[in-house]
């Protein structure tokens, strides 16, 4: 079989975001990062706050991911201070416990997101994988179950999230994302 080259160098490549963002977007939000990263917390939330002051309609992948490091780092700041009201306060603040391994904590937050949105997988997803980091299997089982009943996508995510390792071996689980 002959395989015609022009039309491999004509096929579209991927284009990453990276290579849509002008470096003047990059710059300052690979900055707030840097200084997210070295645990700068009052630093980093300056610099987001920047960030979104100037390019918050460029591109709403990376608003949505600076809003949540600004999330985070208010939390970090101020632990105690901070009330918990809205839908993404509920979400963020169980992402937030989870990375922080109070997988409790996280659990109470997912369940007062889900109230708020009883049908977000996103929720019933992460609902899913702390629990699974508990090797409570149970209702690991259980919500990613209606996660992947909601969205699909989310069995090809479990396949592949090491947040299931834990699990990975019970016969429920290998049948749900078989």
């Amino acid at each position: 079989m002959k395989v015609n080259r022009s039309k491999i160098d004509k096929a579209k490549k991927p284009v990453f975001l990276s290579q849509q963002l002008s470096e003047a977007t990059i710059k300052p939000y690979a900055k707030a990062l840097e200084l997210f990263h070295k645990r700068k917390f009052k630093e980093a939330r300056k610099a987001f706050k920047q960030f979104l002051s100037k390019h918050e309609t460029e591109h709403p992948e990376i608003t949505e991911k600076a809003q949540q490091y600004l999330a985070i780092c208010d939390l970090k700041l101020h632990p105690s201070s901070y009330t918990y009201k809205s839908f993404e306060d509920f979400f963020y603040g169980g992402i937030f416990e989870v990375n922080a391994a109070n997988c409790d904590k996280a659990i109470e937050y997912f369940n007062k997101a889900l109230k708020m949105q009883p049908k977000n997988d996103h929720v019933l997803y992460l609902l899913a994988s702390t629990y699974a980091l508990k090797k409570d299997v149970d209702n690991a089982i259980q919500y990613l179950n209606e996660a992947i009943a909601i969205r699909d996508f989310n069995r090809v995510q479990a396949m592949i999230d090491t947040d299931f390792d834990d699990i990975r071996g019970h016969e429920a689980f290998k049948s749900l994302i078989s």
